[in-house]
């Protein structure tokens, strides 16, 4: 998504309307940015504003089911800074939306905040039912410290 920024260089007050969608894939996501806002000439910078929709899905990160997801953010950039640069008088939001896309990414994704996980020994969705796995044992390295809790 490629902006000509020609019109505004220069011309101070002068904005460019933006709106448009960013498709980002990732090896376990799929993402749909939304993109409404501006680009402006404010003091002699070009500025963006802009607001982002994004549809994300992807999977739990402890339970491996799939999860859908929103994740509204903000973009606001000053181009010069922050990595952010003109191709010659060429703007490329698609860019600009991926890298803050990333910076607003959550640590973890989660198909329930209180999402229980894989047996860690037979693999089972411990959200759907319970396995009859051990999960007392402990590394023989370890055991020595479990003496201390006595």
């Amino acid at each position: 998504m490629n902006i000509d920024v020609k019109s505004i260089i220069g011309n101070e007050g002068a904005k460019i309307p933006i709106s448009g969608k960013v498709d980002v894939f990732e090896s376990n996501l799929a993402a749909s940015l939304k993109l409404s806002g501006k680009v402006y000439n404010f003091s002699g910078s070009i500025n963006i504003d802009a607001d982002v929709d994004c549809d994300i899905e992807t999977i739990c990160d402890r339970c491996l089911v799939p999860v859908k997801t929103k994740l509204p953010f903000s973009i606001s950039e000053v181009v010069g800074e922050n990595e952010v640069s003109l191709h010659g008088t060429i703007l490329d939001m698609g860019d600009i939306a991926e890298k803050n896309f990333y910076s607003a990414l959550p640590m973890k994704f989660l198909c329930h905040e209180d999402c229980k996980g894989l047996c860690p020994i037979c693999g089972t969705n411990l959200n759907e039912k319970n396995c009859d796995c051990k999960h007392d044992i402990i590394d023989e390295r370890l055991a020595a410290l479990k003496k201390l809790l006595k």
